[in-house]
């Protein structure tokens, strides 16, 4: 009997030692997110482009712009102060340890600086072995509601998980239960989707073939992995300022990229300010939503960034009038400018515009630089290079009335009236036939 259970407790050993051996150690996440195992972030993970990072400009500048953070009605948000230093406004969530919070709807804020708007949506908050010391304890998975951070840290509108909750802005005393997530080994991952929208088109997500997404300020036991497929995190579709930027400057700690689970960490609660990695999204994943998940193992806050590539467009005037609407706009690469309007000097009347470089139309064709443009073709510009259009004004074109000397009869007044409307309606066929002679003259030049 002793050797029955004894060859029984051998062939159960060798089991367990070949599943060891064969099979892969992931955390108990569904996202397969370990904190070991991967290779430095740096030039053999990531692109280093430093001339393609100096052209991209942040859609919303969270650091900077007057950003409005509005909230869904979901029941789940709460209203209190990040206990981070710096006594942040927060709207938050609690995460309990007697459940995941998995099937999570209409829990969703926006952020918008009046020109665009991010909506953040989460879909699931998952525990990965965290253990809380009672059974009232929870933590706080929140959205920043204040621009306290601006200059010094992460900024309103960011996510921001782990730090205790107090219950006034001296943060002097917590929220009953609220605690800190403290290093442990496991985490908490919070699931997004987000999508971008111009003001423009408020109902029409918005896409672009030069949209990035910023992951910011890589440390701190963080996270981070793109769940779109044939948009994860890899090297041809990652890129940064230089490699040095993406590891702390001090420390044993390194900030870290798994090539088999496509997704980046930090290690520890290194501190690394310039740990950005540019993400290039595909026009599918924008309109379907951007699916990135935050991972965090002690507290800490990532910003909600979109990059884009953009170009200058001035409007100016000749000498015959002034630009009396935009002067200035930025255009994403691929876009279109809004255009501007003109307020003609006395005598004379807007006409066309030129541009200062060859410019090409939704539609393919080519206009050389100096060859007129209407306003309604200098809506199709595709834009790919700052520009300047300047407004041409003509003289005006008066309307005299004859005088034949002849009495006011209702005859001869039915006579002027008619004279009148003819030298209108010339007037208007002349126009045309010159604008139509130069639109000619413009395409035959190609």
């Amino acid at each position: 009997m002793k050797n029955r259970n004894k060859k029984l407790l051998l062939a159960a050993t060798a089991l367990i030692t070949m599943g060891a051996a064969t099979t892969p150690v992931f955390a108990t996440n569904p996202y397969n997110i370990d904190y070991t195992g991967g290779q430095e972030l740096g030039g053999d993970t990531v692109t280093i482009a430093p001339d393609l990072l100096g052209e991209l400009t942040p859609l919303i500048n969270m650091w900077t712009d007057d950003v409005e953070v509005t909230f869904s009605s979901s029941d789940l948000w709460n209203t209190g102060y990040s206990n981070n230093n710096r006594c942040s406004a927060i709207k938050y969530v609690k995460v309990a340890g007697n459940s995941d919070l998995t099937t999570l709807d209409n829990l969703y804020y926006t952020v918008s600086n009046g020109k665009y708007t991010i909506r953040v949506d989460i879909s699931s908050i998952i525990k990965d072995e965290i253990s809380f010391t009672t059974e009232t304890a929870w933590v706080a998975v929140g959205v920043l509601t204040d621009n306290s951070a601006i200059g010094k840290g992460t900024p309103k509108g960011s996510i921001e998980v782990g730090f205790p909750v107090a219950t006034t802005e001296e943060c002097q005393t917590n929220v009953e239960g609220s605690v800190n997530i403290g290093a442990t080994s496991g985490g908490i991952y919070v699931n997004t989707k987000q999508k971008l929208y111009a003001s423009s088109e408020p109902s029409k997500v918005f896409t672009s073939d030069e949209l990035y997404y910023g992951i910011m300020d890589i440390d701190a036991d963080q996270s981070f992995k793109i769940l779109n497929t044939g948009n994860e995190l890899v090297k041809s579709n990652m890129f940064a300022k230089s490699a040095a930027s993406l590891q702390p400057a001090t420390g044993e700690a390194k900030n870290m990229y798994s090539e088999e689970g496509k997704y980046i960490y930090a290690e520890g609660t290194n501190i690394n300010k310039d740990g950005d990695v540019f993400v290039k999204l595909s026009e599918a994943t924008q309109s379907a939503g951007l699916e990135l998940v935050y991972g965090f193992k002690s507290n800490a806050g990532s910003p909600i960034s979109y990059y884009a590539k953009q170009y200058t467009v001035e409007y100016i005037s000749d000498k015959n009038g002034e630009v009396d609407d935009i002067k200035t706009e930025n255009v994403i690469a691929g876009k279109s400018p809004t255009g501007s309007t003109t307020a003609p000097a006395d005598g004379y009347e807007f006409d066309y515009w030129i541009a200062n470089k060859d410019v090409t139309l939704a539609d393919g064709a080519t206009i050389k630089a100096g060859n007129p443009i209407s306003p309604e073709e200098l809506l199709e510009i595709v834009v790919d290079n700052n520009l300047v259009f300047t407004a041409i004004h003509v003289e005006s074109v008066p309307i005299e009335v004859p005088d034949t000397g002849a009495s006011t009869s209702e005859k001869n007044a039915a006579l002027i009236v008619f004279s009148v409307v003819g030298v209108v309606l010339g007037a208007s066929v002349l126009g045309i036939l010159a604008k139509t002679i130069r639109k000619i003259r413009r395409r035959s030049q190609f």
